[in-house]
């Protein structure tokens, strides 16, 4: 076999390899493209979520609020109660000690 025989082989081997070289960087960035739009998907998912998540968090700290007042009112209201049953039992006392006199 002559030397440009040989140099021909070589150069047929050199530019299949360099087709192989080609069509695995072409399926390697193919797969890349796809691995990025299903990251990029589940990154847009996770960050529904946590909107969502929020959305929830912020609607039941109002809830909370809401209740919290209900209850700072209802707690005003039976101290104004009791405030009143204790005037109203001084009153009764009061009277009462008040017929014993007689």
């Amino acid at each position: 076999m002559g030397a440009h025989s040989k140099v021909a082989l070589l150069e047929a081997r050199v530019e299949e390899r360099e087709k192989e070289i080609e069509s695995l960087l072409k399926s390697n960035n193919e797969q890349r493209t796809s691995t990025v739009h299903v990251l990029q998907g589940l990154l847009d998912g996770e960050r529904a979520a946590h909107a969502d998540e929020n959305n929830r968090a912020d609607s039941m700290s109002l809830q909370l609020q809401v209740a919290q007042a209900k209850l700072d009112s209802l707690q005003q209201e039976l101290t104004s109660v009791r405030l009143n049953e204790t005037a109203l039992d001084s009153k009764l006392k009061t009277v009462f000690r008040g017929e014993n006199r007689i």
